[in-house]
């Protein structure tokens, strides 16, 4: 069946709008901000140790090591804009923890206002005519609009880890991330507000440890607590929506290849407020080009990023795309590094 746009547009609002989504009310986030993510299923979880990572687990940020910027721009099914721009930099190399700032909108124009005519007027006749007068003039339109800023603090804590003589230690990377975020919601004359935190942890370690076999990769595992004292929207209009506490637990594991100075990634994440598993494949190759794909949601995800050398800076590129039922999603990100 195929929607046309204005059945596209309250679908949307529907979905993504916190003044029906109660728990939901953050649902635009869960859309993410990385290409990367996307193309991988949103199944990155811990694994995303860039400038994005604070949605996906803010624990990861605390392999900064150097000064990014990113972006991402996204066009939801041609009706609604997705924009996200962060920055993140280093405060203390020891231990390591890093600063990042920022921030998402996600907004949809020109919703038309349709009054209940059969409710609003009960006479037939009377209504027929005012069927004749509105069909005469445009109706009056607003908008969809909500923000969010997040603050996220991170840090690296290594830990040497000893068995006893007989066993040689190995080192532990414990990363800590906070996330402080400002949710903003605007929908028609209706404005909302809330705070909120998320707590991110994770561990790394090399899996040679383990099984005793050379050259094998990383193993990550991470925990991200959203919401973990829940997070309140308060509206003008004296409602509220509670957002309740959830659990991102993620898995990932990174083998260095020796073709090209390559590497294949396996990741995969559960999310306990939709009880949804995702899972992601990426190939990189020569540590310049990445070829990804996914599954969320049941829905096949697939992208390629690339890295290139520019005026002394790391210029980084990434482009994904979804299947959905309302239409494929293409979506353009990246950063600078410096």
């Amino acid at each position: 069946m195929k929607l046309n746009k204005l059945q596209i547009t309250l679908i949307i609002v529907l979905l993504i709008s916190g003044l029906s989504g109660g728990e939901y009310a953050d649902s635009f986030l869960r859309t993410g901000v990385s290409a990367r993510s996307i193309a991988l299923g949103n199944s990155i979880g811990i694994l995303d140790t860039t400038e994005t990572g604070f949605l996906s687990n803010p624990a990861g940020l605390a392999y900064q090591n150097k000064i990014r910027l990113g972006f991402m721009y996204t066009s939801q099914f041609g009706l609604a804009d997705y924009n996200y721009f962060g920055l993140s930099f280093p405060l203390f190399r020891q231990p390591r923890t890093s600063l990042t700032l920022s921030w998402i909108r996600f907004q949809v124009d020109d919703i038309f206002y349709r009054p209940d005519i059969i409710k609003e007027i009960p006479d037939q006749l009377k209504r027929r005519d005012s069927v004749i007068q509105f069909s005469n003039k445009p109706f009056q339109t607003f908008q969809d609009q909500e923000e969010a800023i997040f603050i996220s603090l991170a840090r690296l804590v290594n830990k040497s880890i000893s068995f006893g003589w007989k066993y040689a230690s190995f080192d532990l990377r414990l990363p800590i991330g906070l996330n402080f975020k400002i949710l903003r919601k605007e929908l028609a004359a209706n404005k909302g507000m809330g705070l909120g935190m998320d707590l991110g942890t994770g561990v790394k370690i090399n899996a040679n440890y383990f099984w005793g076999i050379y050259n094998l990769g990383d193993i990550f595992i991470g925990l991200n607590f959203r919401d973990f004292f829940g997070t309140t929207i308060y509206w003008n209009s004296k409602k509220q929506d509670n957002i309740s506490p959830s659990t991102a637990i993620s898995m990932a594991f990174v083998q260095p290849v020796k073709f090209y100075k390559s590497s294949l990634g396996i990741c995969t994440e559960f999310d306990s407020r939709y009880s949804t598993f995702h899972y992601g494949v990426e190939f990189s190759l020569l540590q310049k080009i990445a070829f990804r794909a996914g599954i969320n949601d049941k829905n096949l995800a697939m992208g390629v990023g690339l890295k290139f050398p520019f005026l002394r800076k790391l210029i980084r590129l990434d482009y994904s795309f979804k299947n959905h039922d309302l239409g494929a999603v293409h979506r353009i990100g990246g950063g600078l590094v410096w």
